[in-house]
């Protein structure tokens, strides 16, 4: 499976999101978060698609620290 991680700036109402993230078996991912967002509201959603495309799964809100 392959991760999708969604990123949403509530201050400044812009989205970020990446179809083509970290592999499930990684167990890690990094999302580069623009430098400028540093004391933003910010939100992260994660879900994960088969590698052939063909299958998603519902997506799941992660704690940011």
């Amino acid at each position: 499976d392959v991760a999708m991680p969604v990123v949403y700036n509530k201050t400044k109402n812009v989205w970020l999101y990446a179809t083509e993230g970290a592999n499930r078996a990684s167990k890690r991912m990094i999302v580069p978060i623009p430098q400028a967002w540093k004391t933003d509201d910010v939100e992260v959603w994660v879900s994960f698609r088969s590698e052939n495309g063909k299958k998603n799964s519902d997506s799941v809100y992660v704690q940011v620290a």
